[in-house]
């Protein structure tokens, strides 16, 4: 059984955040179940030189450093998550293929909150062009999806906004509506219903070690959370991708019934106090190895 994912970006988050538990079900099913063959599309939004690294280079090394349970972690992990990758401005026609096909399982992006609005460059559909923003983009993949295979799809996004799926599913809508896709017969319903929209909560800190190696290594620590709510009513066991079984079968990915105090937790507690303690560090002209010393 072949399920596929595509990965809105392609930044160093991504590569060892999703590329990391992409790389964790690809193992698990080779180790326990031989059926399932998970592979991922990288989309590089903007540019296209990491969208051919992939290509040419597709295996990568995620190094894991920091300390776990008290025990120092040193482990380096070569991974293979992406099958492919594409360029917006250079492989428009086949990122939307790639939407029309019948293994599409679901979609994850990390488009930064400065993604998560429309663009008044985009007031034009246009077939054979991306357009600007990311919830533009989106709404063409899902539009080719719905047109040639209505199956179910699932959108994760991992931008750092409360409520990021229900977010971007009203901007894919309002978006819809400016191109005139509301007289398309069961589009809305399709989004509403067939699109499993997952507000999600991500926590890891990624190093970039491309400006070295010139490639796409990353460095991370071992601590790594991946909080998911879906929004409206969970969908039935049986309807559930294997590979989104599997995902949700790690022991750090956690499905909770509402996003907020994950959330809050995140930006209010961890954010806003590391923040503060890097201002203490250069006041105090200090360079602590680990946050616990400080």
């Amino acid at each position: 059984m072949n399920e596929l994912f595509i990965q809105f970006g392609t930044g160093k988050f991504l590569r060892g955040f999703v590329g990391y538990y992409a790389h964790k079900i690809q193992q698990s099913s080779l180790d326990k179940s031989r059926n399932l063959h998970l592979q991922g599309v990288a989309v590089q939004t903007q540019g296209t030189h990491r969208a051919k690294l992939i290509r040419d280079q597709p295996a990568y090394q995620i190094l894991t450093k920091g300390r776990k349970n008290g025990v120092v972690v040193d482990e380096v992990q070569e991974v293979q998550p992406y099958s492919n990758a594409f360029s917006t401005d250079e492989d428009w026609s086949a990122i939307l293929e790639t939407g029309a096909d019948s293994s599409l399982k679901w979609i994850v992006s990390n488009s930064t909150e400065a993604g998560m609005s429309l663009d008044l460059r985009d007031s034009r559909f246009q077939e054979t062009k991306a357009p600007v923003s990311f919830p533009a983009k989106l709404a063409c993949v899902l539009r080719y999806k719905f047109i040639n295979n209505q199956s179910s799809v699932w959108i994760f996004p991992t931008e750092l906004v409360d409520y990021n799926a229900d977010v971007l599913k009203d901007l894919v809508l309002k978006q819809s509506l400016q191109w005139g896709w509301g007289k398309l017969d069961g589009w809305e319903e399709w989004i509403l219903d067939g699109v499993v929209w997952v507000n999600t909560v991500v926590d890891r800190m990624v190093v970039d070690l491309g400006n070295s190696s010139g490639g796409l290594d990353v460095q991370v620590e071992p601590y790594s959370s991946w909080i998911l709510s879906p929004s409206g009513s969970h969908p039935r066991s049986s309807a559930i991708p294997r590979s989104i079984q599997k995902l949700t079968a790690i022991e750090t990915v956690k499905e909770v019934d509402s996003i907020l105090p994950w959330s809050q937790r995140k930006i209010r507690i961890l954010n806003a106090s590391h923040t503060l303690l890097v201002e203490l560090w250069i006041k105090q002209g200090k360079s602590p190895k680990y946050v616990r010393e400080m």
